[in-house]
């Protein structure tokens, strides 16, 4: 590998230390365009839903999770398909009522498989997240890596 690609990026390396300089002359752009859907949401990144309490983004962002896990265009953009984990760390009692009536308005059949997977639980980020990137790993069916993992809300997490 040459230096020049050893210090791209977006190419994995193992850091020589913690905080490491890059050189901007050497910073490249990457030559795919990896996203989950296209202009909004990047694969592999992080996204934060923001805005003021009670406004719906628990609601935007589920129909957005499950667009994702079914691979269908969302609002007129490409959508790049994968496995979603749905973390509903407050409000959990309304994910059947939310399932239903995503497959209901989406005409989705009654026990259609959709890789779709809500995780009811309270935890905290910071002391539970090798456990929950663990049970993920683990429970996920084989060969179905996960594309997207929705924590809602956030600030209950952390």
């Amino acid at each position: 590998m040459s230096d020049r690609l050893a210090t791209h990026p977006f190419v994995p390396t193992v850091p020589r230390q913690r905080f490491e300089l890059q050189r901007f002359d050497l910073i490249e752009a990457p030559t795919g365009s990896p996203y989950l859907i296209k202009g909004w949401l990047p694969a592999g990144g992080f996204s934060v839903i923001w805005g003021k309490p009670k406004c719906g983004k628990s609601f935007w962002c589920w129909d957005l999770a499950l667009h994702v896990a079914l691979g269908r265009d969302y609002r007129g953009r490409r959508v790049r398909q994968g496995a979603v984990v749905y973390v509903m760390a407050e409000g959990e009692s309304g994910a059947a009522a939310r399932g239903m009536a995503f497959r209901q308005h989406h005409s989705l059949p009654e026990g259609e498989p959709v890789p779709f997977y809500v995780l009811p639980a309270r935890l905290d980020l910071i002391a539970d997240r090798a456990a929950l990137v663990a049970a993920i790993q683990e429970q996920l069916p084989e060969g179905e890596p996960c594309a997207m993992t929705c924590i809602d809300t956030l600030n209950r997490t952390l």
